[in-house]
Formats: structure tokens, sequence, C-alpha cells
């Protein structure tokens, strides 16, 4: 079940996320609307991952509350296991700028049997599935103290 994820997420290279994700089978979470993903982060019940690049983190600022893990890095998939392991029991959102590349990785993990992922389709910037972050007017913090927020498993 797990293999066929491997061979179409290149990103996601390592056997430690593999092997974390195991007990994250459960049942798929919905995409959800930005304003349904803020009440989840703010009632403890979800953590956000911000996966867009450095430079749109400097650009838009990050979700307040969400952890800036960019997918273009090449320990994302490690990064993801750790998360996964140390909070299995929480629902974790993705969250790009306009929804491409959360949905991307979204639809990767479920159809690789990892259900515990929900992605906001609108975003940031907005798209079609909604205004998004910004356009709704929910809190950014600047990158920094984003990055500052981190666990230390996930700052080295």
């Amino acid at each position: 079940m797990i293999l066929p994820v491997v061979a179409r997420f290149a990103l996601l290279p390592t056997a430690i996320f593999w092997l974390a994700l195991l007990p994250a089978i459960a049942a798929a979470e919905s995409p959800i609307s930005v304003r349904e993903a803020h009440r989840k982060l703010a009632d403890g019940e979800m953590i956000l991952l911000d996966i867009r690049s450095p430079a749109e983190w400097k650009e838009t600022g990050v979700a307040e509350g969400a952890w800036p893990v960019t997918m273009h890095s090449r320990q994302f998939g490690e990064k993801l296991g750790r998360i996964v392991s140390s909070f299995p029991d929480k629902t974790i959102g993705l969250i790009c700028a306009v929804g491409g590349r959360s949905g991307h990785v979204w639809e990767i993990l479920n159809e690789g049997g990892i259900k515990n992922f929900a992605d906001l389709p609108e975003g940031m910037m907005g798209s079609d599935a909604g205004l998004g972050w910004l356009g709704t007017g929910l809190p950014v913090v600047p990158v920094e103290k984003a990055l500052e927020s981190l666990p230390q498993f996930l700052s080295e």
C-alpha cells in the first residue's frame, strides 16, 4: 500500500517517514476551509503546515500558529514523519499559496492510505475554493516568528 506512494512522490524518500506514518491510517479528512482550519488550530485540534517556499513566507507572512515546513526541502518527508509520529491523534492541515501544492501532497498521502492530513484548497492567497487565509483576514505573523515556534525536532 505504501510502495506506490513512494514511487509517485520523490520528495518523500526516507524510510523513517513511511514507518512513522503507518499508525496514521484513519478516516480521511475532507478538504477544509481556512476558517475551519483557523478554528481547529485555535482549539488545539490541528497542526497547520505552511508548505510554501521560504520566499513566499517572507513575502506574505505565515498563518498565525502554522509551522513553516517547506515541501521544497530534501528533509520534507522526514519532517512529516516526525510530525505524524509525535502527534498521531492530530489532524495535520496543509496550506500553500492557492491550493495546488497542498492538494497534490494531500492526494498522494491519501491515495497511499495516510489519512490524518487535511487540505486547505483556498490557500493563503485564495482560489476557486474561497478567499484564502489572507483574503479572509485571518491573522499572520512574520516568518521569523513562525520559525521560532517550530518544535526543536523540526528546527534541526
